[in-house]
């Protein structure tokens, strides 16, 4: 299938897993709708995309720690787009190490926002305003953190438990409506998220990944998770996989 006159919207579209997104789908032909809470690293996320004939592109600044405010930012898509929206792909997350000691209800909270209620309140308003006939395809971007139990991963390790959790239940009744849902359990990326992991390890968080055996083949690419985000968006049988969360474990027992 191909991505041609599609129209997406890619959450965490500034930077990482987000950004590599976007360029991919651009460049095979999808108008994207970048989503973000910085203006400025979003315009430079769209200055480093393809644009062809017929593709236009979109950003919005939206703050994902608020779910109350997903519902009049996808009236504003609905007004500026004037085209059907063909499915999502959420890539926004807070992750972070956290002893225990520091894991307060806020911070609890803060995570469960963006990683989890945030992309179930995406689905309820896509759910609702799609056309009836319209196929549409959601991808949330999950982490193998949520199966191990690697330490001081706990808040986002729930939030992205969650996240997998509501794939496999809301499939079912997606699935009634052409929806399609998928989540991708994804090892330790190459992303700003992961930068602030070098400072526990020395050589760095990939050679201690690699020497310890716990990623043997050390960081994922940006660019390897949005090959699988474009499989799942693009193929014809990638409906049959719904409801399931995808593992990419990089060498990793999982």
């Amino acid at each position: 299938m191909t991505l041609q006159d599609k129209t997406y919207i890619v959450t965490g579209a500034s930077s990482g897993i987000g950004k590599a997104t976007c360029i991919k789908l651009a460049s095979e032909g999808a108008s994207i709708i970048l989503v973000g809470r910085n203006e400025e690293t979003l315009r430079q996320a769209l200055a480093d995309m393809t644009q062809q004939a017929g593709q236009t592109h979109y950003t919005q600044c939206c703050d994902l720690a608020l779910p109350e405010t997903i519902a009049p930012a996808m009236q504003q898509i609905k007004n500026a787009v004037q085209r059907p929206v063909d499915g999502l792909v959420y890539c926004a997350g807070i992750g972070g190490v956290i002893q225990l000691r520091n894991t307060k209800p806020e911070t609890l909270h803060a995570r469960m926002s963006v990683n989890f209620y945030s992309f179930l309140e995406y689905i309820r308003q896509l759910a609702g305003s799609k056309q009836k006939n319209q196929e549409m395809r959601i991808i949330a971007l999950s982490s193998l953190a949520s199966t191990t139990h690697s330490q001081y991963f706990s808040a986002y390790a729930a939030s992205k438990a969650a996240v997998e959790s509501a794939v496999r239940t809301l499939s079912a009744e997606l699935m009634r409506k052409n929806i399609y849902i998928f989540s991708i359990r994804a090892a330790f990326v190459a992303s700003p998220m992961t930068l602030c992991l070098n400072a526990f390890t020395e050589g760095g968080f990939d050679q201690h990944l690699r020497e310890t055996g716990k990623q043997p083949m050390g960081l994922l690419s940006t660019d390897h998770t949005s090959d699988f985000i474009h499989y799942l968006l693009s193929s014809p049988t990638a409906p049959y996989m719904t409801g399931t969360n995808i593992p990419i474990p990089a060498g990793t027992p999982c």
